[in-house]
C-alpha cells in the first residue's frame, strides 16, 4: 500500500473533504490523527470508519486557529503515533456576504479559520518534520485565491494566502511546492479531484548548515534572522 506505515494529521476531518482525505489515505495503509473543534457523535462514528480499515486512528478536541493549542495538539499526535509524515491543513469554514454588508466578524472568522490555522499548523509540524528531514505539508485552496468571487471576499483572500504560506514556506525550507485547483460542480460541492497546495520538505541549505557547525535541528527556532540568511547565502 502507498502510505503503509506512515501518520498523517489532517484538521478539521469529521466531514466533507477531509473525512475523505482521511478515508483515502486509510485505505493506502495510513495511520490518521484528524481534529475537529469538539468531540461529537460525528467525529467518533469517523474515527470508528477509520479503525474499521485496520489502521490506527485517534480523533483530537482542538481549535486550529488557536496557535498554543495547535502546538499541544501536534506534541500529542508524536507522542501518540511516534511521527507525523503527512499534515494535511484541511479545516475551514464560509461566511459568505457581499463586501458592503459583510461583517467584521464575518471576515475575521474566515481569516482566523482558514489562514491562521494553516500557520498553526505548519508551524507546529515543520520542526517535527525537520528532524526527521522528511515530510509532506498538504493545505487545502481553491480556484477563488485566484479568481476571486462575488460574496466571498473574505473566503477569496484565506485561500489567495494559503497558496502564499505555502509557497513561503518553501522557499524557506528549500522544498517545492505545486498549487493544483479545481472547478466546482453545478450542485456546489467539490469535484473528486482535491484542489490542494503541496508542499513536500526535502534536505535544504539550513538543514546542512545546522548539520555542518553541529546544531541541533531543535534549536533553530534560537538562530537569528541574520544567522539563517548566512545559511541561505554560504551553504
Amino acid at each position: 500500500m502507498l502510505l503503509e506505515g506512515k501518520t498523517a494529521l489532517i484538521t478539521g476531518a469529521a466531514r466533507g473533504i477531509g473525512r475523505a482525505i482521511a478515508l483515502c489515505f486509510a485505505r493506502e495503509g495510513c495511520n490518521i490523527a484528524f481534529t475537529d473543534i469538539a468531540l461529537t457523535d460525528e467525529v467518533r462514528a469517523t474515527e470508528a470508519e477509520l479503525l474499521a480499515l485496520g489502521v490506527r486512528a485517534k480523533a483530537y478536541a482542538s481549535d486550529a486557529s488557536d496557535f498554543d493549542d495547535a502546538h499541544t495538539i501536534v506534541n500529542q499526535v508524536v507522542a501518540d503515533f511516534g511521527a507525523i509524515d503527512i499534515l494535511v491543513n484541511n479545516a475551514g469554514i464560509t461566511r459568505d456576504a457581499l463586501l458592503l454588508r459583510m461583517s467584521e466578524q464575518q471576515w475575521d472568522d474566515v481569516i482566523r479559520v482558514n489562514l491562521k490555522s494553516a500557520f498553526n499548523y505548519t508551524h507546529a509540524v515543520v520542526p517535527v518534520m525537520m528532524r526527521a528531514r522528511k515530510g509532506s505539508i498538504i493545505s487545502l485552496a481553491s480556484v477563488v485565491g485566484i479568481a476571486g468571487n462575488p460574496a466571498q471576499a473574505n473566503y477569496a483572500a484565506s485561500k489567495a494566502g494559503i497558496i502564499a504560506l505555502m509557497k513561503s514556506t518553501a522557499k524557506e525550507l528549500g522544498a517545492s511546492a505545486s498549487c493544483r485547483h479545481t472547478r466546482r460542480s453545478r450542485t456546489g460541492r467539490p469535484l473528486p479531484r482535491l484542489r490542494h497546495v503541496l508542499l513536500r520538505l526535502r534536505p535544504s541549505p539550513l538543514h546542512r548548515w545546522c548539520h555542518g557547525v553541529e546544531s541541533s535541528l531543535s534549536n533553530i527556532s534560537s538562530l537569528s534572522d541574520r544567522e539563517i540568511v548566512a545559511a541561505y547565502r554560504y551553504s
